[in-house]
């Protein structure tokens, strides 16, 4: 059997209900309070209606006074419950605050262990990328030793099914595994990257001062 409204009341303050519950319970106070003013209206134009008999002016009375009463006891009642129930999504929303940092701190945890394992499989992506870098080399030595129509493709068009007209280099819309950038995060070791390699970085530099030599040389001369 459900609670009457009165005890439902009573109850918010002394049990552990949600912003939710409480902001439900107002709802019903809110309406039993609009109705217990309707009826006192009702009763009191009853009470001072000349027209009624003396005997009924008292019950009439009476009920406009104890619609009153419950009027004022529901309007103070909406009171503590608003403040019943900001309090109560206040500690809702610290609660939950609490849990999703104690989460993120897990997450975080787990992904620093996880994190440890980098160097290794870093290495083994930089080995990867420097037997490709040898492998192009030697396919694009062939290919011109050769000077047939056939053409050996790198072993990353074949890994990766790009399209026939991808070649050796690095355009925009087809980056190489050999222009990733692999960190240095090994503790006690300084900073630094494990790939691209100094000596590989310095030859791309290399080749980048003369493309740019040779583009200003053909300006100028323009």
């Amino acid at each position: 059997m459900k609670p009457d409204l009165e005890t439902r009341i009573a109850d918010a303050f002394g049990a552990g209900h949600s912003s939710k519950e409480v902001g439900t319970l107002l709802q019903d106070v809110a309406q039993a309070d609009a109705a217990a003013r309707q009826a006192s209206q009702i009763a009191s134009q009853r009470a001072l209606d000349p027209m009624t008999r003396p005997a009924e002016v008292a019950s009439a009375r009476k009920e406009m006074e104890d619609c009153d009463f419950r009027s004022k006891r529901f309007a103070i009642a909406i009171e503590k419950l608003k403040e019943l129930k900001d309090e109560t999504a206040r500690n809702e929303r610290s609660a939950a605050a609490l849990e999703e940092f104690e989460a993120a701190r897990t997450e975080r945890d787990q992904l620093a262990e996880d994190i440890k394992e980098y160097p290794d499989l870093a290495m083994k992506i930089v080995s990867l990328i420097e037997r490709l870098v040898a492998s192009d080399q030697r396919i694009e030595a062939a290919n011109k030793a050769k000077g047939s129509k056939d053409w050996l493709y790198s072993a990353e068009f074949l890994a990766v099914g790009s399209p026939p007209q991808w070649n050796n280099g690095s355009p925009d819309d087809h980056p190489r595994l050999t222009a990733a950038k692999l960190p240095l995060i090994t503790p006690h070791t300084g900073y630094g990257w494990l790939w691209p390699r100094r000596s590989h970085f310095l030859d791309c530099l290399g080749e980048l001062v003369t493309v740019w030599a040779t583009w200003r040389g053909g300006f100028s001369s323009g």
